[in-house]
């Protein structure tokens, strides 16, 4: 008979009586993928920008929100982008943004 403990959540390493500081060290500092130290002010200020709808500036020019367009890539054109985007210091959007405003520059509207 197995001495193992129920699963929950689909990972196995999580019981019903794990505690959170297994996943979360208490004693070592964590950090974002910035560098910047979690703790517990870091937190507050998350859910607050959270709750105050922080996020990217509008490229409108005010505070609205700016339209999105989305498009589908090939799997190898995707991974060549994000190439591309992190040596030129740039997200995936960034890039896309300049290659459409080039295009688009060099191809008036009717």
């Amino acid at each position: 008979m197995s001495t193992r403990k129920p699963r929950v959540g689909g990972d196995p390493a999580v019981t019903p009586d794990t505690k959170i500081g297994r996943y979360v060290p208490t004693d070592e500092p964590v950090h974002d993928s910035h560098g910047n130290r979690i703790d517990e002010a870091y937190i507050e200020r998350a859910v607050a920008d959270v709750h105050r709808g922080v996020g990217r500036p509008s490229l409108t020019g005010d505070a609205g929100v700016s339209p999105t367009v989305s498009f589908r890539l090939p799997p190898a054109e995707r991974v060549h982008a994000e190439r591309l985007a992190e040596a030129e210091g740039k997200t995936v959007s960034e890039l896309a943004r300049d290659a459409l405003s080039r295009y688009l520059a060099e191809h008036p509207s009717a």
